[in-house]
């Protein structure tokens, strides 16, 4: 009998032993020379405890982290096509279930800042979060003893499909939410809070808003109506810009369509009609994007008026002297009614309507005024329209 509880006693001594040796395998040591930081807390399923300035070792087991503060500030990288790379600034410790050590860094991953959706109308920015073990970056994902949890908060907006996130493993895939706001304002800056720090890390996000480009067919042209400009919009950054309308205003001067639409290749267009003299403001705006103005100049035409005085001139001194005139009146009165003929007729072809009868090919320029002013001086009449 005695001996029997003596074998019962030497069993469970080599039982307790060969737990104390696989728990002292999945133990780990953190020594606090060897964290990259003073700044040390110890997260555990209990919650978060900060330890002591005097503590020079901390001996965790899987599911436990020695989390090490940074600084405030996150380490951007820069990676391809304007992508970006931040780095939260802790510093994990922790080890596996098989006792092997886990040094962690959590990551976000911006896909380009915030961009135009047509669809939905609204900017959105594309994050990808996850959890990188720094001593095998590129390997596959191990699972994690103890899950870490994070909250991402966008300021401006929200997020989607929630920004709740648990994340078990280390390295790819990385867990997905996109950053929306529908009118923000440059930089929009993305929270992070976690479970292992009180105080949330802050980065921002570029807003890369539709470029509009407004360009003018003339930078001056004839007032009082006597001559039109083209108006050419280009938008740029918009993935479906067809059908899509830009808002045009001006302060002076009449606009053919002041909601022209886009065409396939991001272009829209109009005309714009002088309306008395003096400088115009035209400006072009339309969701999400910046707006662009520029400048036009509606000149005194006193050139125009010229040219078709001089026309009229000569056609009624060519009419004159066909019919061989001498009467000093009727010199005069057909002087009179030839220029005032030629210069109804150069304002009727500057707005479009023809009063001769004649189609130049040209159909703009100081010749062709002075070419119908003068047709019209030497017939000496208008041909209008006939009743219907």
């Amino acid at each position: 009998m005695r001996r029997m509880r003596l074998h019962l006693v030497i069993l469970l001594g080599v039982f307790i032993g060969l737990m104390s040796l696989a728990a002292s395998a999945q133990t780990r040591r953190i020594l606090r020379h060897e964290a990259a930081s003073d700044d040390l807390r110890v997260l555990r399923p209990t919650g978060v405890t900060p330890v002591a300035p005097t503590l020079n070792s901390i001996d965790i087991r899987p599911g436990d982290y020695v989390v090490a503060r940074l600084g405030n500030e996150i380490a951007v990288e820069q990676l391809r096509e304007g992508k970006q790379r931040f780095t939260l600034p802790f510093r994990l410790y922790g080890v596996n279930q098989s006792g092997a050590a886990l040094n962690l860094d959590v990551v976000v991953e911006d896909e380009g800042g915030m961009r135009f959706a047509d669809v939905a109308n609204q900017f959105e920015g594309v994050l990808h979060i996850g959890i990188v073990d720094r001593d095998n970056p590129t390997s596959t994902q191990q699972s994690l003893p103890a899950a870490l949890d994070l909250l991402v908060i966008n300021e401006q907006g929200g997020v989607r499909p929630d920004g709740d996130l648990k994340i078990d493993h280390t390295n790819l895939p990385f867990e997905e939410v996109i950053a929306f706001s529908i009118n923000p304002r440059d930089p929009l800056n993305i929270k992070i809070r976690s479970s292992f720090s009180d105080t949330p890390v802050m980065f921002s996000l570029k807003i890369n808003r539709p470029q509009l480009e407004l360009t003018i067919s003339h930078p001056a042209i004839k007032g009082y109506g006597l001559e039109a400009a083209e108006i050419i919009v280009r938008v740029q950054g918009l993935s479906q810009p067809e059908g899509k309308n830009v808002i045009l205003t001006t302060t002076r001067g009449g606009l053919e369509d002041s909601s022209p639409e886009f065409d396939r290749n991001g272009t829209a267009s109009t005309e714009i009609r002088s309306i008395g003299v003096g400088e115009a403001t035209i400006a072009a705006t339309m969701s999400g994007a910046d707006g662009v103005s520029t400048q036009l100049m509606f000149i005194k035409p006193w050139v125009f008026f010229l040219i078709a005085i001089v026309g009229g001139f000569v056609g009624a001194l060519i009419s004159l002297l066909q019919d061989k005139v001498t009467s000093g009146s009727k010199i005069v009165g057909r002087m009179v009614l030839g220029i005032l003929i030629a210069v109804v007729v150069a304002i009727g072809f500057t707005v479009g309507v023809n009063l001769t009868g004649v189609e130049p090919k040209a159909k703009v320029g100081e010749a062709v005024i002075f070419i119908l002013a003068v047709i019209g001086s030497w017939l000496g009449k208008l041909v209008l329209p006939q009743k219907s």
